[in-house]
């Protein structure tokens, strides 16, 4: 592992000029495996800042050593120092890197990662989580209207958390848009019971009434659908 770091940091010293002609003799190839190896012991060892320089370098290398892992190392980084807006951005960056150099199902891992923040620090005092799930609903639907669709565990973990805290901080309008948000690109989804009852306390809390219709007519649909399998 430590001469998977060396090497890394090693290559972006060496990183050669685009305006100049490379001598065969002193290039090199770092691969993906090597990249990943050196951004999790960069993790273990808390060292941000040179993980943000091997991850910068990797994206400067057309895809080549890039990979969601790559992504999820430095998320965890950002994620347990708290250092919400480079987490964020770190998401939004993960997405557009989608069909490139990050695949669909580590584009959703990294999603549910985010909105699983934890709701304490390490000392034990409680943080914040209200705005983390806001703007997690705001990259969710940036990235339907850009074509990448969220799974409907996605949709699911973020519409159970943001119910925890609106259960005390009364911000139902965030459960009342993220269940919004999935039955419209999830047309084709059947809520649980667990979501049904979620749903339906969002809509009270927000009179909303076409939400509950929406939501009972699924659980109705999917009932029949059980039954019509049963035969």
């Amino acid at each position: 592992p430590s001469n998977a770091i060396d090497l890394c940091m090693t290559m972006m010293e060496r990183e050669p000029d685009p305006n100049q002609e490379s001598k065969k003799e002193d290039s090199f190839v770092l691969n993906g495996p090597v990249v990943e190896v050196a951004m999790r012991c960069l993790g273990e060892q808390n060292r941000i800042e040179d993980a943000e320089k091997l991850f910068q370098w990797a994206m400067r290398q057309n895809n080549s050593v890039l990979n969601t892992s790559v992504f999820c190392s430095l998320f965890e980084m950002y994620k347990r120092d708290n250092r919400r807006s480079e987490a964020l951005d770190l998401v939004k960056q993960c997405i557009q890197a989608e069909n490139g150099s990050c695949d669909s199902a580590g584009v959703n891992l990294l999603l549910v990662r985010a909105i699983d923040w934890p709701r304490r620090s390490r000392d034990g005092k409680m943080r914040e989580t209200v705005s983390i799930y806001r703007s997690m609903l705001k990259v969710i639907l940036a990235s339907c209207e850009d074509g990448f669709e969220p799974t409907f565990k996605v949709w699911q973990r973020l519409i159970i958390a943001s119910s925890q805290v609106a259960r005390t901080e009364a911000t139902w309008d965030i459960v009342r848009k993220s269940c919004l948000g999935m039955l419209k690109h999830l047309p084709s989804s059947f809520p649980d019971s667990r979501l049904l009852k979620i749903g339906l306390d969002a809509a009270e809390k927000t009179e909303d009434v076409d939400l509950a219709a929406e939501f009972l007519s699924r659980a109705w649909n999917k009932q029949q659908h059980m039954d019509e399998q049963r035969l």
